[in-house]
């Protein structure tokens, strides 16, 4: 918290972002120890109309191995945990789990920039990002109001899940949704995506209803 309120204090009560006109759209992204956060960016950006102009501010809550006093990080080994895993069925035939060691988290962030066809979007500051332990995590909410501080003037600002698929063309498809509302531009859209199980290398899109 010491590390992050300073940060907080330079936003608070104010923006320091004038709203941007150029139909520019910026993905807020909360991710704990999120396995499946470099496709849900190749997804996102693969899918757009306008990939140029999709912005993404994510907060990656990892663990990045075992952290000494003075800050640095040793990698090696197995210094984090899994989350529980089903190991059997014990004589009642409930589910026994246990909690193992286990190497650091993937970084999706990084996963995703050092792909060739994504790297393009890294380095010209479209990815922004806020690298948090996961043990000094201090929960969704607060992740995805520090994801929220990434924002950087965007015409539109979208929240979502660091795991999740996206629609052809998705981006154009929610800024003529939100147009066409009565209230328009202080209209909120909000929607609960269906599921997807894990990586699909085949992925063409998700299908839609007509």
């Amino acid at each position: 918290f010491k590390y992050l309120k300073p940060f907080d204090d330079a936003f608070r009560g104010k923006s320091i972002f004038p709203i941007r006109e150029d139909e520019s759209v910026f993905l807020s992204l909360a991710a704990y120890r999120e396995h499946l956060l470099a496709d849900t960016l190749m997804y996102a950006f693969t899918q757009a109309k306008d990939p140029d102009n999709l912005f993404v501010g994510a907060v990656v809550q990892n663990c990045f191995g075992k952290v000494s006093d003075d800050g640095t990080i040793d990698a090696s080994g197995k210094p984090c945990k899994t989350g529980l895993e089903v190991v059997g069925k014990n004589a009642a035939g409930k589910d026994m789990t246990k909690m193992s060691d286990a190497p650091p988290d993937h970084n999706g962030i990084a996963d995703f920039c050092a792909k060739p066809a994504f790297r393009k979007y890294c380095d010209s500051g479209q990815i922004r990002v806020l690298y948090v332990h996961a043990s000094e995590s201090l929960g969704p909410a607060m992740a995805r109001y520090y994801a929220s501080k990434l924002w950087g003037g965007e015409t539109y600002f979208i929240q979502c899940d660091s795991h999740l698929q996206f629609a052809t063309h998705w981006d154009d498809k929610y800024i003529t949704e939100i147009k066409a509302t009565s209230n328009f531009p202080k209209s909120v859209l909000s929607s609960y995506p269906p599921g997807f199980t894990g990586h699909d290398p085949n992925f063409k899109g998700v299908r839609e209803t007509p």
